[in-house]
């Protein structure tokens, strides 16, 4: 059932992180690295705003055996104090913040911005229902509809302006039609209650710790260096950091609430190890390949899709995209923890890693800059890996070296993609940048990954019959793809 509900949920994330892509090379066709810095340092602001003020309403209904009227009443309240706290702390910090980065256009672009979280937290709280019948078609579409509607409007408003409010509207009116959207699949009459805030509390109280640190902790590097560069240099370190976080948006939204009601539902310890472990090398299968292949073909992509001017962004995205690779094991534990109400867990994590990345941060950007910013991420992301594996023993009886051995056959596979797209990407000297050159450039670079994606899936699969055809992720690809292709599957995909 969770094969199937991801499917849904993660086909929607891919067609809405391709919308994202696609209108990323637009505006990078009109926009220019400054127009992008500036919204970037807008957003640093309001990403921590929105990442402290979170509260995962949705988490406790999902865990619930049977949730109450009392429950989506509570949960919409607590959106509704959210929404107001977000208008007012972001409009009280827009002109500091202005002040922080020297930059006087900021105020009225954060205070439009604050919409975009308002929004996103308001959405109908009975969407839930759909999460615990693991039924992620209505999610799909919530997703997908208004990703659609606001790429229309974005590439409309900057064929028109030319202005970085295009990117300030794209972002904004997303989560707008995601809050209709909702309300239209997931009817619900909005009724004031905190009658099952004792429900709530666990969630609400570690997560706004976890959120506080693990908002410093994501945007430190940009805190810093917004201060330090120009808007040009800012906004290509920023082009990159955000081609680098799609696979994970798409991956980590998609799965976070069916693997919270997964996780919850399974009672057996052994059981939930199997299900943790799967979760983790899925992870790793989907999120890997698209980091090397990232870090391996970025600069003849980026000359391709975005073009010269943003060619000094290849180099950051290789080395984001390599030093994310330990970050992944992370995506997975907060589900498992809040659904095994063990949220202190996380929380320990995050201040770990805090203590660790705010100070290397702080000391290697101011002597070596970006790269030293990267550095800093590079040694915490690999930190906070081994603090994941060893809570995750902790609540699942799992050995660290038991959920770190299933993934040899990835990472075999990854060497296998790194040596094919690097052997066969094309060369970018004498390019012109006309269009024909972008086109032939773009196929060859296409042609590079998907060979090497090839190489890495077939390295994976060979290496797991020669294995005896153990159970994990390898078994769902067979399974999955046999299904495809009309073969009969040894094991039905649902109980997957």
């Amino acid at each position: 059932m969770l094969a199937n509900a991801g499917k849904w949920s993660i086909t929607g994330k891919i067609l809405a992180r391709g919308i994202d892509f696609v209108s990323l090379i637009i505006l990078a066709y009109f926009l220019t690295p400054s127009d992008f810095g500036l919204v970037a340092m807008a957003m640093t602001i309001v990403v921590v705003v929105e990442a402290v003020t979170n509260i995962p309403v949705t988490q406790p209904i999902l865990r619930a055996d049977d949730p109450t009227p009392d429950y989506y009443d509570t949960a919409f309240t607590f959106s509704l104090i959210r929404a107001t706290l977000i208008a007012a702390i972001l409009i009280s910090l827009a002109f500091p913040v202005a002040s922080y980065f020297h930059e006087s256009r900021l105020p009225p672009v954060i205070m439009v911005l604050a919409i975009a979280p308002m929004c996103r937290g308001s959405i109908s709280p009975r969407m839930a229902d759909y999460t615990r019948a693991l039924d992620m078609r209505p999610d799909f579409i919530m997703i997908t509809v208004p990703k659609i509607l606001s790429f229309i409007l974005l590439v409309a408003v900057a064929a028109m302006t030319k202005s970085y409010w295009a990117i300030v509207v794209g972002t904004t009116f997303t989560p707008i039609f995601m809050l209709v959207t909702s309300f239209v699949l997931a009817p619900y009459r909005p009724r004031l209650s905190l009658a099952q805030r004792g429900q709530f509390s666990d969630v609400i109280k570690w997560n706004t710790l976890i959120q506080l640190i693990a908002a410093i902790n994501w945007q430190v590097d940009r805190i810093i260096l917004g201060s330090r560069l120009t808007p040009q240099a800012f906004g290509r370190y920023s082009m990159a950091g955000d081609l680098c976080g799609m696979p994970f948006q798409a991956v980590q939204v998609a799965l976070s609430g069916p693997l919270s009601y997964l996780f919850a539902r399974v009672q057996n310890q052994m059981q939930l190890g199997i299900a943790w472990v799967k979760a983790l090398s899925g992870n790793y299968f989907i999120i890997s390949p698209i980091l090397i292949g990232m870090a391996v073909l970025s600069k003849p992509a980026i000359q391709a899709l975005l073009g010269q001017k943003w060619l000094a962004s290849s180099m950051y995205v290789s080395a984001l995209a390599v030093s994310s690779l330990s970050s992944i094991a992370v995506l997975s534990l907060p589900a498992l923890a809040v659904a095994r109400y063990k949220l202190k867990m996380v929380a320990y994590r995050s201040i770990i890693e805090f203590c660790v990345k705010v100070p290397l941060t702080f000391v290697f950007a101011y002597f070596w800059g970006i790269w030293g910013a990267i550095a800093a991420k590079a040694v915490s992301d690999f930190c906070s890996m081994g603090i994941t594996l060893r809570a995750a023993r902790q609540i699942t009886g799992v050995s660290v070296w038991g959920q770190i051995y299933p993934l040899h056959r990835i990472f075999l596979g990854l060497i296998a993609l790194a040596a094919v797209a690097y052997s066969l990407a094309p060369d970018v000297s004498g390019f012109s940048g006309s269009f024909m050159d972008r086109f032939t450039l773009g196929v060859e670079t296409a042609v590079a990954a998907g060979l090497g994606f090839s190489a890495y899936l077939l390295t994976i699969i060979t290496l797991w019959v020669l294995s005896k055809r153990p159970d994990g992720i390898e078994a769902f690809v067979v399974d999955y793809l046999k299904s495809i292709f009309g073969f009969r599957s040894d094991r039905p995909l649902e109980n997957l």
